[in-house]
């Protein structure tokens, strides 16, 4: 997948004046990679979901500026303990609202977090 996101974009980003990306899936690793290659990095606005290592990385090097984390270990915890509720008989437990949280390059938490 990750190839043919960065084969697409690049494509896209050689022929076409793009001034904004905004990554709602997969394919984080190959837009970052289509901007290193096409050279457009900085001259693109791009926006993703989730901090992983690799969109980390590609805030602090200037190819990515805003990633939303939707924090999926959280939503990932939250559908068991409502499987187990479930399977158990129990309650459902309160699902509190999940908020996101936006990063910068200025406002990343330490990579250990």
């Amino acid at each position: 997948q990750t190839r043919a996101v960065r084969s697409g974009l690049s494509n896209a980003l050689t022929g076409n004046r793009i001034t904004g990306v905004y990554n709602t899936g997969a394919g984080n690793n190959g837009l970052i990679d289509a901007l290193k290659t096409t050279g457009k990095d900085g001259s693109v606005f791009c926006v993703v979901h989730e901090l992983t290592k690799h969109t980390r990385a590609g805030l602090l090097a200037g190819y990515i500026d805003v990633a939303i984390d939707q924090r999926p270990e959280v939503e990932l915890n939250r559908a068991l303990a409502l499987f187990r509720s479930i399977m158990d008989g129990l309650p459902l437990p309160s699902t509190p609202e999940i908020i996101p949280a936006i990063y910068l390059r200025d406002n990343m938490p330490d990579a250990t977090s």
